[in-house]
């Protein structure tokens, strides 16, 4: 029989409320909040893990009756104002917690955060397979620790994948072939010349057309593009064409954008030519940020522009030191940013290239062009100090620091072999984490 004792929960309460007070009436203004932003993130998730733990005991006690309420949920939308969506998810994830001793454990910690427990719950609810999520919930909840909820999602749909395929459900060992099997294009043209198109992809395929044409998307879409993301896509699609077809048969690649700029001018001593194949002048920091990542070539001409000598073009990040430096950054290093590889450019981070600056990964710094932050250190005057293979400070135009940021850390690797290991990793779990109740 369920026993409320009224008098201790309202004095926890009430000494919580008072710590609350506290924490508005303090004065915040031209106070750092560094440290207690982060202290209160911690806090925040215990504070979340102990509702939690509540509302499992509310529910499994059936204290709701006693209101006319139907259910746990039900009763937190009727004298909570929840909404019901948040009401019935709080409930699962009281229930799904109390089986996840591992994940409470870090939760109760403030180790991880209420986000974190939620993709964990889902990767439970989603696997169907309870007994093998006991075994890796260790190393789920590691990835965790370290990661972001994102991290987590996808370290999750990868070991769902493993024990999909170690345990064949759904033919899940010949369901890529199937899904190969079932591509297929079909383009045709009306009597007027409007072209259809319509076509199923497998899943690596799908990958490689959504990462191109979200390349293409973000280079051509402008602030108040007045096209719909449709017709956003339509255009970049035809890009996507149209650059395939520029790199065909004409005996060398066709420059995307032509610039032509006076040595003098490039390198800040001189005030000189600096303007587009098409005679629209633009900014020699411009020509910097392009410069970035580029394929350069000088071309020596003379007064009435006859060419006198042509150099061999150079490209100043390759391809190879690009993956590389993708791969270190994880996308944008600019404080707060969270643009992945496919949205960033390479930057001569410490020493710019016209300055003599190494064209290597020591010297690249993943920047993203989606929200202008190369374009920002370039035309906006932002500086970078530090080393790009550790931590790296950003300084706006006054030199006032912006943030700092390091390699994006990688999640811990999942194990994957389902056989042997499991009475190990099992044995492990056993020993680790306690329970809600």
């Amino acid at each position: 029989m369920f026993v409320y004792d009224e008098g201790m929960t309202s004095d926890l309460v009430g000494k919580l409320r008072d710590a609350v007070d506290e924490l508005a009436a303090a004065k915040i203004v031209g106070c750092s909040q560094r440290e207690d932003v982060a202290a209160l993130w911690c806090e925040l998730a215990r504070l979340d893990a102990q509702f939690t733990r509540r509302v499992g005991e509310f529910d499994r006690a059936v204290e709701w009756a006693a209101d006319g309420a139907r259910s746990a949920s039900g009763w937190l939308v009727a004298k909570c104002r929840a909404a019901s969506g948040e009401a019935h998810h709080r409930v699962k994830v009281a229930r799904q917690i109390a089986a996840m001793p591992v994940a409470w454990a870090a939760w109760e910690a403030g180790a991880i955060s209420s986000r974190h427990v939620d993709a964990l719950t889902r990767v439970r609810h989603a696997a169907d397979a309870d007994e093998y999520f006991a075994v890796f919930e260790p190393a789920l909840v590691q990835v965790a620790r370290e990661g972001r909820p994102e991290d987590v999602a996808s370290s999750g749909q990868q070991w769902r994948d493993a024990l999909d395929s170690h345990l064949d459900r759904d033919g899940a060992n010949g369901r890529d072939a199937k899904a190969r099997e079932r591509r297929g294009l079909d383009f045709s043209k009306s009597l007027d010349g409007v072209g259809f198109l319509k076509g199923t992809l497998d899943v690596e395929d799908t990958d490689i057309v959504d990462t191109a044409l979200r390349r293409v998307y973000d280079q051509q879409h402008v602030e108040g593009d007045p096209r719909s993301p449709r017709q956003q896509r339509a255009d970049a699609l035809v890009e996507l064409c149209r650059q395939s077809l520029d790199r065909q048969g004409r005996g060398a690649n066709r420059p995307h954008v032509i610039v032509t700029v006076d040595a003098e001018t490039l390198a800040g001593e001189a005030v000189g030519r600096c303007e587009t194949l098409s005679g629209y002048r633009i900014s020699p920091e411009t020509v910097r940020r392009l410069a970035c990542d580029a394929i350069m070539q000088r071309i020596v001409v003379n007064a009435a522009g006859v060419s006198l000598e042509m150099g061999r073009a150079e490209r100043t990040f390759t391809p190879d030191q690009y993956r590389a430096i993708m791969v270190r950054d994880g996308g944008c290093r600019f404080p707060g940013c969270d643009q992945g590889p496919e949205r960033c450019e390479a930057h001569h981070a410490m020493v710019h290239w016209e300055d003599g600056g190494l064209t290597d990964v020591a010297n690249g710094l993943g920047v993203c062009r989606g929200r202008g932050h190369h374009r920002l250190i370039h035309e906006g005057g932002w500086t970078i100090e530090g080393d790009p293979n550790g931590e790296v400070a950003f300084f706006d135009p006054d030199g006032n620091p912006q943030g700092s940021t390091r390699p994006r850390k990688q999640p811990p690797p999942l194990p994957t072999r389902l056989g042997s290991e499991i009475a190990c990793i099992r044995a492990r779990a056993g020993a680790l984490g306690s329970s809600p109740r």
